[in-house]
């Protein structure tokens, strides 16, 4: 029996943005091809500059590529039809904040073509979905920022897309309602199918509610991988060490320990690899070179760390 074909919902091949300047042509997306399959959480990641906003602004089909492919679904989507099938969240909002939650979601539904009855019943869901039901007569320029940003999520949704991309979702947002927002997504993908393109350049916020990362920079695929095959791939453990003498100490450890990451951050070092097992000898060996160790923490490492010793390599 044949093996079900897991579906893709969003594919590039090849796609390319380049613009005209004074100085020449300046490649703001160059060569940039990845799949993301359905039911996906993706973080979109890279330095402000590196190409995200033009990649999504293609994706939405708001600009046309240069070259290159994109299919939603399957299907190569091309200028307005795109809106059918994808849900967007701008980084910079346009709320109605004089409008109340339903209402504010009813226009933009009819705005979109739903008939008043659907859009008023699916904001309602909505609204029911985000826990926004105590608030629902509040004005939206009452809300807090965490809740306006679920209004913002819920209008993406509105229309049942499959694929929702988010542009820097949670600016502004603070720590618990950042938690929150993310919890949301996470239902939505496992419980719904919803598949998420989460563009940000703060993969610390990410890490807990994606499946997998894209890294760009400018205009480049630098790495597509799966969470799983990160941590895999890299010792998810460091030892921070605050030393005397910290290129020595570098040195020192890099000589003895050859199959260890020894790096040096904002005044310690940092070492990874199996270091629970090898930490007295560590230290030991520092402190018989004559140097002194002032602090050591062992502790888990992030998964931007990792990302970042994956692409040194």
């Amino acid at each position: 029996m044949e093996e079900a074909k897991e579906i893709v919902a969003l594919e590039t091949e090849n796609l390319a943005k380049y613009f005209k300047t004074k100085t020449g042509i300046y490649k703001a997306v160059d060569g940039l091809s990845f799949k993301i399959k359905a039911g996906r959480i993706c973080g979109f990641i890279g330095p402000n500059g590196a190409g995200k906003t033009t990649t999504i602004k293609m994706i939405l089909g708001l600009i046309k590529p240069t070259q290159g492919t994109i299919k939603i679904f399957d299907k190569n989507i091309k200028g307005i039809e795109v809106k059918k099938f994808v849900g967007y969240m701008p980084e910079k909002p346009v709320l109605y904040e004089d409008m109340l939650p339903i209402d504010f979601l009813v226009y933009l539904g009819e705005l979109s073509g739903m008939d008043t009855f659907v859009a008023k019943q699916r904001a309602m869901q909505l609204i029911s979905l985000f826990n926004l039901e105590s608030a629902i007569d509040k004005k939206i320029g009452k809300y807090s920022s965490g809740m306006k940003q679920k209004i913002l999520l819920a209008q993406a949704l509105l229309h049942n897309p499959k694929l929702l991309v988010l542009d820097e979702p949670t600016t502004n947002m603070d720590p618990p309602g950042q938690a929150q927002f993310f919890e949301i997504v996470k239902n939505l993908a496992k419980n719904h199918g919803v598949t998420f393109f989460i563009s940000s350049h703060h993969l610390e916020e990410l890490e807990k509610v994606v499946d997998e990362i894209i890294v760009i920079n400018k205009g480049k695929l630098l790495l597509q991988s799966t969470v799983q095959e990160i941590r895999s791939r890299q010792p998810s453990e460091q030892l921070e060490l605050e030393v005397s003498n910290l290129a020595r100490v570098a040195q020192i450890v890099k000589q003895k320990f050859p199959q260890l990451y020894v790096g040096i951050s904002e005044n310690k070092l940092l070492i990874s690899g199996p270091v629970s097992e090898l930490r007295k000898e560590i230290i030991k060996l520092i402190v018989e070179s004559g140097e002194e160790v002032y602090s050591a923490i062992t502790k888990k490492k992030s998964l931007w760390d990792l990302t970042l010793e994956l692409l040194e390599k």
